[in-house]
């Protein structure tokens, strides 16, 4: 974001180095509403000086049943004062870290859509990507699942063996030197929003028509 590392920042960062660096700053919880089990978390996204470059409303809604759980994540961005500059990074942009029986070397099996398993998801673009495996002998699945409507959908996967799930909108040639280059300006209070699902299934492994038939997440209003 305008040149500035989101992703690494952390108090190992000599000061020297800290004007490389942005902060999310959490600003708070709002609209909790629990009849429709949803809430929204504002952040400011800030320079190392505490500037503000982007403010972010991520809003989470949750559904269940028994031995499965859904999280929606919608998250808009908003240019605050200035013009906003993103550029492509392999890093990003919704990710997880496993339980450490769900790596590679443990049980833990990548699996994209179009078939592809193991260390063959990484940097591929998908519609989703599941993982499978077990944590002592109970099975467990969680499903990564793009928007249609999110920029540069399908994302790109940064699945890892070592525990690291994640979709990247933003990967571009950092996944693929073909790809075409992702550039995005966000004038002042222009906004960009991103949309993903995170399905969790245990008990059994979720079948690739279970993750089909997953309803497009519904970007809030």
């Amino acid at each position: 974001i305008n040149g500035l590392d989101f992703w690494n920042n952390s108090n190992r960062i000599p000061y020297d180095k800290k004007e490389q660096y942005g902060i999310i700053r959490f600003a708070g919880i709002k609209n909790i509403n629990e009849k429709e089990n949803k809430f929204t978390v504002e952040a400011d996204w800030t320079n190392h000086d505490g500037y503000i470059l982007l403010k972010e409303k991520t809003t989470y809604a949750f559904t269940g049943k028994p031995h499965e759980r859904g999280i929606q994540r919608t998250t808009t961005l908003t240019a605050f004062k200035d013009s906003i500059f993103i550029t492509e990074n392999k890093e990003g942009l919704l990710g997880m870290r496993l339980d450490r029986n769900l790596e590679a070397d443990i049980s833990g099996i990548y699996q994209n859509k179009e078939g592809d398993t193991g260390d063959n998801v990484w940097g591929k673009r998908s519609a989703w990507v599941v993982l499978n495996g077990k944590i002592k002998d109970e099975k467990i699945s969680i499903a990564l699942i793009d928007h249609p409507e999110n920029p540069n959908y399908p994302g790109w996967s940064h699945a890892r063996g070592y525990g690291l799930f994640a979709i990247n909108n933003l990967g571009g040639q950092c996944f693929d030197k073909q790809a075409e280059k992702v550039q995005i300006l966000l004038k002042e209070g222009d906004s960009i929003t991103f949309t993903h699902q995170i399905m969790i299934k245990d008990g059994g492994y979720l079948s690739n028509q279970e993750i089909e038939k997953v309803p497009a997440p519904q970007k809030p209003l």
